[in-house]
């Protein structure tokens, strides 16, 4: 890795990111989300035919430079994802596709109603 690497990639991720929002790519989002996630949230022992599941690095024939699942260019994912997930919140038709990612990492909680019949006051 070189100096400044890491640092750069966490500023060119959220440009990007930034950049899909505006321009709206749907796809383009959904793909980044995946990658980012990773199998952060999977076990180990979720590989049933013991073989070996190829890493986003190994899938590509390159090598990331780090042995750890959870960290991409020296950053915890989890921590990659939600700073995506927060960048991409604030356009309105995206959230669709970013608040179950959201849950996910407890960016955002569900709501709930806020009185006894089950159902949410609507008066001022």
């Amino acid at each position: 890795m070189t100096l400044g690497a890491r640092e750069e990639f966490k500023i060119y991720l959220l440009m990007y990111a930034k950049r899909l929002g505006a321009e709206g790519l749907k796809g383009k989002i959904e793909e980044l989300l995946r990658s980012l996630m990773g199998n952060i949230f999977e076990d180990e022992d979720d590989d049933k035919d013991g073989g070996k599941v190829l890493g986003e690095g190994e899938a590509n024939g390159s090598s990331q430079g780090s042995t750890n699942k959870e960290e991409l260019v020296g950053w915890k994912r989890e921590e990659l994802l939600k700073e995506v997930v927060v960048v991409l919140g604030k356009h309105r038709d995206l959230q669709r596709i970013t608040v179950p990612y959201a849950r996910l990492l407890g960016v955002v909680e569900q709501q709930r109603p806020a009185n006894e019949d089950g159902e949410m006051d609507t008066e001022l």
